[in-house]
């Protein structure tokens, strides 16, 4: 699984005078939680695969009892790297294969003595 981007989740608390948060428990819908007591504090998290995932945060206040409140994470993949063919968030010597076989043919070998591996030939000038 890759690891994407992390999403910071801040819960945002205003209880009246007189009430105070006693619990809360943060769960980022991925089977991941946190909790804690007193005032929530921004919680960074990082998914580990794309789609949508049912947030909640759940307090406990001591004048009001428990309320709950959901939200929806979409996590989507990054964009492609130009270059990148194989997938693998990178372009490397498997991309370059990948390309010059799709120039030359798959099964063309590419043995010519003139190019070396880390040498680049010159263009001859006439």
């Amino acid at each position: 699984m890759k690891p994407y981007n992390p999403v910071t989740l801040t819960p945002n608390v205003a209880l009246p005078a007189g009430d105070s948060m006693t619990s809360w428990t943060l769960d980022f819908g991925d089977n991941e939680s946190l909790t804690g007591s007193g005032p929530p504090t921004p919680a960074v998290h990082i998914y580990t695969a794309t789609g949508s995932y049912q947030a909640s945060f759940t307090m406990t206040t001591a004048l009001f009892g428990t309320m709950n409140s959901k939200l929806v994470v979409s996590i989507v993949p990054p964009p492609p790297i130009p270059g990148d063919f194989d997938g693998d968030r990178d372009v490397d010597l498997e991309d370059f294969g990948r390309f010059q076989a799709c120039l030359s043919g798959y099964l063309v070998p590419q043995n010519d003595p003139s190019v070396r591996l880390g040498q680049a030939r010159r263009p001859q000038l006439r």
